[in-house]
């Protein structure tokens, strides 16, 4: 630094706190806001492309999907609920199970995996994969 020294460095969350160290601040945001955090996920090779998958608003659909492939997100494109997935174009498709539950109703007692929740004009519905979630499907 020119004309300076850098005696201090704080690290800072968005609530405004200020933590002295990295660790700190990484301890602060793991108690505080996780339930809030965005947990980003690393896609593998040869996972290679996204592809969208549109899908009913339905109690429970099937997706040809390829082999392997990873579920990345749930939201709505144009008035149509999708999945986007990580696929290797080169897999076979496989069926993959789906529920959509929407907000207020019976949870089915079923093995679920949490996939996303999308907001529908005045409808909220929350998506889950079938036999809890397999990639390898």
């Amino acid at each position: 630094m020119k004309g300076g020294s850098l005696t201090s460095v704080a690290f800072s969350c968005h609530c405004r706190e200020k933590f002295p160290t990295l660790e700190a601040l990484v301890a602060h945001v793991e108690k505080e806001h996780a339930k809030k955090m965005t947990v980003f996920k690393s896609v593998a090779p040869p996972l290679s492309t996204i592809w969208k998958f549109p899908v009913p608003i339905a109690d429970e659909f099937a997706v040809g999907i390829p082999r392997g492939a990873e579920i990345l997100s749930f939201d709505i494109q144009a008035g149509q609920p999708c999945i986007w997935a990580a696929v290797d174009p080169e897999q076979e498709a496989v069926s993959r199970q789906f529920r959509i539950v929407g907000t207020g109703h019976d949870m089915p007692a079923e093995a679920l995996a949490y996939i996303g929740t999308v907001l529908d004009g005045g409808l909220v519905w929350h998506l889950f994969e079938k036999g809890g979630g397999s990639s390898a499907s």
